[in-house]
């Protein structure tokens, strides 16, 4: 496949949006932080029965940051390909495997516009709170990538920051967004409430109605939307 990422109009997404970690120190206390909000063993698991993960199966983990997901997955199927586009975090998430003695795992610095896959297509793709980094053009092209790459049958999990709340009037989402910024400052600390006030204002958080329409303008078959918080929801799609 010719590679366009050189060309003037191509979306940059080594370029770092929103929150950047440029340490080992960051990313550590990052990995510290978010570890407070989830139950890793009910993530993996509830991730592993969505996709239908079997013993046999090689999937592909868009945006793995600290790969904690990667890792306890790899323990489930024969190979996880887990990327990132940060090198700090890659480098923090590759000694973790290596301590856990996982070695089906491979790292690569890339993301949703710039893996290029060789080999067979995967049995799962799976992305947590990447795809919001991407303005809505580059979205659909992101996803249309992502199935091109899975197997007739494949699943596609996407977890990320999605708006499903109806707004009544503009009031009814100020109101929602401050609640919401401080209800996680209340269970996860200032740090992550202020990375969730960014998402809003610098990042690119998507509408439950808009990546529907693009999912399945790609041709996927939405199997399942999973609605957290109004402000989070994951959604489980089938390759037609």
């Amino acid at each position: 496949m010719f590679d366009y990422t050189s060309k003037a109009w191509h979306y940059d997404e080594l370029k770092q949006v929103g929150v950047d970690f440029e340490s080992l120190e960051e990313v550590e206390e990052y990995d510290d932080g978010i570890g407070k909000g989830i139950n890793i063993f009910d993530e993996v698991q509830d991730t592993a029965d969505a996709v239908e993960m079997k013993c046999t199966d090689t999937v592909l983990e868009i945006g793995t940051a600290t790969g904690e997901l990667a890792i306890e997955l790899s323990k489930m199927c024969k190979q996880v390909i887990a990327i990132d586009i940060s090198e700090p975090m890659l480098i923090y998430a590759r000694k973790k495997a290596k301590q856990r003695g996982q070695d089906n795992i491979k790292f690569i610095t890339a993301g949703f516009l710039t893996y290029q896959h060789e080999g067979p297509m995967f049995d799962s793709v799976i992305s947590k709170m990447t795809l919001h980094h991407l303005p809505e053009l580059w979205k659909m092209i992101a996803i249309k990538r992502v199935y091109d790459m899975l197997k007739p049958g494949g699943k596609f999990l996407l977890k990320d920051a999605i708006l499903s709340l109806e707004i009544k009037n503009v009031n009814d989402f100020y109101t929602f967004m401050d609640e919401y910024v401080q209800g996680t400052r209340d269970v996860l600390g200032d740090k992550q409430a202020d990375a969730t006030a960014i998402n809003c204002k610098e990042e690119y958080p998507m509408c439950l109605c808009s990546i529907e329409a693009i999912l399945k303008t790609v041709g996927f078959i939405v199997d399942s939307i999973t609605i957290h918080t109004g402000y989070l929801a994951t959604i489980v799609c089938s390759k037609h």
